[in-house]
């Protein structure tokens, strides 16, 4: 069954997602095979040094100004990115925090605080769930004055290559040659050749992401009520809006998951970003309404 377009009538749920299991990797396959250029194995030599030494936010900027050259080939950013994904485990989607990482920080619960309200005060524009997540909180009604937490400095970002089928996690912040960083990559599905998922640029809308949503399949009326099984988009509804002269237009787009796992990494949706459940559940924590941008490219 295709899925996508608009449809989605949940509110945004207020209530805090159940932990996840730690997301399995799925991190694209090469664009192409060949070998690496001398210049990428020179980065991932130097990158190995760093982080014997111990210096992984300096072996992430060696590894990230690799992917972003212009004489990179296919086969050199394939690397780039999954030496990229192994470092952004240890440094953005562990408990860990590096002082000399800027895309993260430790915060000290005060009293009378909440995850939401460190999150809307401390601008640290990720959903508050991230809190959850990073920190194995359970129950945030149970945090307690004094107790050290980790926190992501967003926003983030996503790039989705319809050709490779993959969507790449950017953080706002920046190497030392001034390219966002990279921190792993998704397998997606996208839109069927009658309902191509659009190209452009587009960012997370306000009031639209929702935690198991009804959905109304838009061909054919068949309405899937929250938390039925049987939705085709899962339990996560992340709606996007164009913000190019190519995409302004454009409506009831989103990035959104799927119950139907074979989908991923062919066309099969009505149009909008399809991921597996536990990426899509990863991506919500982590994007943001106004903030994060959404550009897809062929």
């Amino acid at each position: 069954m295709g899925s996508g377009r608009s449809g989605t009538t949940a509110a945004p749920a207020q209530r805090p997602a159940e932990q996840s299991a730690p997301v399995r990797e799925t991190i694209a396959g090469s664009d192409s095979a060949g070998a690496l250029s001398n210049a990428a194995r020179a980065a991932t030599t130097r990158a190995d040094e760093l982080l014997a030494r111990n210096r992984p936010v300096e072996a992430r900027d060696v590894l990230n100004r690799m992917l972003h050259d212009r004489n990179a080939t296919s086969a050199d950013r394939a690397e780039m990115r999954a030496r990229l994904a192994q470092i952004a485990q240890d440094l953005t989607f562990s408990a860990r925090v590096v002082p000399e990482d800027t895309t993260a920080t430790m915060y000290t619960i005060a009293s009378g605080d909440s995850l939401a309200r460190i999150i809307a005060r401390e601008n640290f524009d990720t959903d508050f769930r991230m809190l959850q997540r990073l920190n194995n909180i359970t129950d945030p009604a149970r945090i307690r004055p004094g107790q050290r937490i980790k926190a992501l400095k967003g926003p983030f970002h996503v790039v989705v290559h319809k050709g490779a089928f993959r969507l790449d996690l950017y953080a706002d912040q920046t190497d030392s040659a001034g390219n966002r960083i990279f921190l792993r990559s998704f397998a997606v599905g996208i839109g069927e050749l009658d309902s191509e998922t659009p190209l452009g640029a587009f960012r997370v809308r306000q009031n639209s992401k929702l935690i198991d949503p009804r959905w109304v399949n838009p061909r054919t009326g068949e309405v899937f009520a929250s938390k039925d099984p049987k939705n085709p988009i899962g339990n996560r509804w992340i709606g996007i809006e164009g913000i190019d002269t190519q995409t302004e237009s454009l409506s009831g787009y989103g990035i959104h998951g799927t119950i139907e796992p074979q989908s991923i990494g062919a066309r099969g949706s009505m149009g909008c970003i399809r991921m597996l459940q536990a990426d899509v559940e990863l991506i919500y924590d982590m994007l943001v309404p106004l903030k994060s941008t959404v550009l897809i490219v062929e």
